[in-house]
């Protein structure tokens, strides 16, 4: 009897891990908010962008931030997209707030903005998927959304005419 009771333990508990995380209650999974997506870093041939997300890990042990997929949309335009590996690392039990930084490619934003300048605002629509891996339950995406508005960055007039001179050079 009591071999029975313990196999259909293990089957149960075998269940839940070859399930992942979906069979869990919504307490015991990671959370994370897009809470803001803002310029920073400006170089002669990108701009970086960061995305601020909010990550809640409930495990007792650190999870790992292992893939960011992201697109920004203005209108029905998409002028951000792209993936990159985030090298962070969520402690055991914590909410904190993670910058999770990425480049924009000049030509592929002002080829899809036509007439954008910079210090304009304009509209956005954010979506992202973070990915990470929980060891026990494998990898989780936890899609994120935003909507909202961004200011370009101003530049100085010689950065612009290098900037302008990299987007409009063949």
């Amino acid at each position: 009897m009591n071999v029975r009771i313990v196999a259909v333990g293990l089957f149960a508990m075998l269940l839940v891990v070859s399930c992942g995380c979906s069979v869990l209650p919504s307490s015991l999974k990671p959370k994370a908010e897009l809470t803001g997506v803002h310029f920073d870093e400006f170089t002669g041939s990108a701009l970086g962008l960061t995305f601020d997300v909010e990550v809640k890990n409930p495990y007792p042990v650190g999870v790992p931030v292992t893939r960011l997929a992201y697109s920004l949309t203005s209108g029905e335009k998409e002028f951000v997209k792209g993936v990159s590996e985030p090298n962070t690392v969520i402690p055991a039990g914590s909410k904190i707030n993670v910058p999770l930084p990425v480049k924009v490619d000049y030509r592929q934003m002002w080829g899809a903005l036509k007439g954008i300048r910079p210090g304009s605002v304009i509209p956005y629509q954010a979506e992202l998927v973070l990915s990470m891996n929980t060891q026990t339950f494998n990898t989780i995406d936890l899609p994120l959304k935003k909507k909202g508005e961004i200011k370009l960055p101003t530049v100085s007039e010689a950065t612009l005419k290098k900037v302008w001179d990299f987007i409009t050079r063949d």
